[in-house]
């Protein structure tokens, strides 16, 4: 990946080692607008000593559904702690910088993941609108479309409401070693769901 992290995003920003020139040098030499890739928020994410507003969770390293920690396994007793943006400034930096770095989409990935990580996306209905609301606000106010990957039905739905969300992973990640048979079959069973709602496959 091609921004600094630990086990979520620390800085959203090229590494020197892989652009010693920055972003923007290197797509105006391919010549072509890029798409960029992020995931969760680490603990130790340079944004939070930046904008104020964060939510800090730790939960065991699975993300399955609910997590109770008096039936851990010894297999899932290893524990992730990730944080979350209350506020859109943190989305503001980050779609000007792609903007400035000639970044045309911006993809989400990991979405379900962070919903059932967070309890505060399913303690209040309204908290998941807002946080999809202050990602698409910002990219669209920098000519930015999104889009998602790893996303539950609802999130398909709140598309309707965000224009520049154009496209949706609708397969799982693609591997060699992974027989077609095992890929292929989840876009054509779920592709017709985002696709019926304006948005591509």
């Amino acid at each position: 990946w091609f921004y600094q992290k630990d086990d979520g995003t620390v800085l959203w920003d090229g590494l020197k080692e892989y652009f010693p020139n920055g972003i923007r040098a290197c797509v105006e030499k391919i010549g072509l607008p890029i798409v960029c890739h992020n995931r969760w928020f680490s603990q130790n994410t340079f944004y939070k000593v930046k904008y104020p507003g964060w939510i800090t969770e730790t939960h065991p390293s699975s993300t399955q559904p609910g997590w109770d920690t008096k039936n851990l396994n010894k297999k899932s007793k290893s524990m992730r702690t990730w944080s979350f943006p209350e506020n859109k400034e943190v989305w503001d930096d980050l779609m000007t910088n792609a903007h400035s770095w000639g970044c045309v989409c911006y993809e989400q990935d990991w979405l379900q993941p962070q919903w059932r990580f967070f309890k505060y996306l399913q303690e209040d209905v309204y908290r998941g609108r807002v946080w999809l609301k202050n990602m698409a606000d910002a990219a669209a106010q920098n000519g930015i479309t999104l889009q998602y990957c790893m996303t539950y039905p609802s999130f398909y739905l709140e598309t309707s409401e965000f224009p520049n969300v154009t496209h949706q992973r609708c397969a799982v990640d693609y591997n060699h070693k992974k027989l077609k048979g095992i890929i292929l079959p989840h876009f054509p069973q779920t592709s017709s769901f985002p696709w019926s709602l304006g948005v591509c496959p």
